[in-house]
């Protein structure tokens, strides 16, 4: 079952300005405000995020436990960050957790994710193909026509090259009463100008809530798991985009986990938290590390102020922003949003 919580260290960290955390040689993390709607902190988890000019765009996910069930929403919420506040923006069309995002000259588009369901006293998160695209500049919604058939997915590793969103493994259900998932390896990509979908050779191996980046002409999945939360994986697969090939052999994650936040920042891609460690109460795993594509090396930072998984990440400016999440496995959400900035040298 899910955990009833909303941690503790949820609502401690609710605090205005930024302000400094942890500086080590590692890096440096601090807090901006934390996510709230109409003046009142609001948790969320298994969401998308986006970044658009200098505003992060938080988008679906799941809400508190309402005492029967967590609500999954279409509410999308903005932080302005240069004026430091939250608003609200048009809502998505369809309400959706562990929704794939995408940003495309200046567009967010959601390309797939996972509706709940309740049926006989058992709640699922099924797949749905069902799509669209948000305009900023009139905050509009446009639906676009759904996944082919056979081919939707949430939790992709879900990145964008040039005009096209790539869809590489993910979640076909989440059985949430009794921790079952279906994770798969198929692999889809979408380019926005020409509205084409092809369906690309599958991954070497079933991934979900995996880490990603892209570097030159790669794309790249970064441990993740495999039929369920505990089920974490170390391993790094790299998509050739010229030859349509896999590659495997590079060099492992140093922390298996499953859930991160991923952004790629030049050559890096920084992961952080995740959810499946053995050694913590909370299950969650606190480490930030990163893997240097041009070198094939991983590198280990300071570890997150308040671990997370459930959330996504956006790059800004060299720094790694990542709002909300949950802080215990399986559900723990909270508003908190986090930002790390790496040593300057690194990037």
């Amino acid at each position: 079952m899910l955990l009833q919580v909303v941690s503790a260290l949820s609502l401690i960290a609710s605090r205005g300005a930024s302000q400094p955390i942890q500086e080590t040689p590692s890096g440096i993390w601090s807090r901006l405000p934390n996510i709230t709607r109409n003046g009142v902190l609001y948790p969320r988890q298994e969401h998308g995020a986006a970044l658009v000019g200098n505003d992060i765009y938080v988008l679906g996910g799941i809400l508190p436990w309402n005492g029967t069930t967590y609500p999954t929403t279409n509410i999308v919420q903005k932080y302005d960050l240069e004026a430091g506040v939250w608003t609200e923006t048009a809502p998505m069309p369809a309400a959706l957790n562990h929704v794939n995002v995408a940003v495309v000259n200046g567009k967010i588009y959601y390309i797939g994710g996972m509706e709940a369901i309740v049926s006989t006293d058992i709640a699922y998160w099924n797949a749905t193909g069902k799509s669209a695209v948000y305009d900023p500049f009139v905050d509009k919604w446009t639906v676009l026509p759904s996944m082919p058939e056979g081919r939707a997915i949430g939790s992709a590793a879900t990145l964008v090259v040039g005009e096209t969103i790539y869809l590489p493994g993910g979640l076909l259900y989440t059985n949430t009463t009794f921790d079952q998932e279906g994770t798969v390896s198929m692999f889809t990509s979408y380019n926005v100008r020409t509205k084409k979908w092809t369906i690309l050779p599958n991954l070497p191996a079933p991934r979900d809530h995996a880490g990603k980046g892209t570097h030159l002409d790669m794309l790249y999945i970064l441990g993740g798991r495999a039929f369920g939360n505990k089920n974490v994986v170390d391993t790094v697969f790299g998509f050739n985009l010229t030859s349509h090939s896999w590659t495997t052999g590079y060099e492992t994650m140093p922390t298996a986990r499953g859930g991160v936040a991923s952004v790629t920042i030049g050559s890096m891609m920084f992961t952080a938290g995740g959810e499946g460690d053995r050694n913590t109460s909370t299950a969650v795993f606190p480490q930030m590390q990163a893997y240097d594509a041009a070198k094939n090396a991983w590198i280990q930072y300071a570890d997150m102020p308040v671990p997370i998984h459930g959330s996504a990440a956006v790059g800004y400016k060299g720094q790694v922003i990542i709002p909300g999440g949950g802080d215990v496995t399986g559900a723990g959400l909270t508003p908190v949003v986090q930002r790390f900035n790496p040593p300057r040298a690194q990037w």
